[in-house]
């Protein structure tokens, strides 16, 4: 954890935010202008419609995973675009979770199963 504080503070130092470090260095996405702090940055997409297009979302391993059993890789999905969320519960649409669970399944699940991979860990 002392490392991570460590580098957040290096971090925001040099690209003021974390959420801009990830968006130039690591995805090599630029926001456009302007993009209200309060909102958080947007991007130019190819499709509005999460996960439509390729080049609008990234899956990149965690710089900072999660202490996980060894063999277990901690992926984080990137997007673009953004989902749609119920404004009385301030949560994602019923819509919006099955665009997530299509995603998975599609992009994650069906290679596990393609490979053999359960997903149970050792032994399952």
């Amino acid at each position: 954890m002392k490392r991570y504080l460590q580098w957040t503070k290096a971090t925001k130092q040099k690209y003021t935010t974390v959420t801009n470090y990830i968006c130039t260095q690591r995805l090599h996405w630029v926001p456009l202008p302007p993009s209200p702090p309060d909102s958080g940055p947007t991007f130019h997409v190819e499709n509005p419609i999460p996960f439509a297009h390729a080049s609008d979302y990234r899956i990149l391993p965690n710089d900072w995973p999660y202490g996980l059993a060894p063999g277990i890789t901690h992926l984080v999905v990137w997007l673009k675009t953004r989902f749609a969320v119920e404004p009385t519960v301030e949560d994602l649409t019923l819509e919006a979770r099955a665009q997530i669970a299509r995603f998975v399944k599609a992009t994650f699940e069906a290679r596990m199963e393609r490979d053999g991979d359960t997903g149970g860990g050792p032994g399952h």
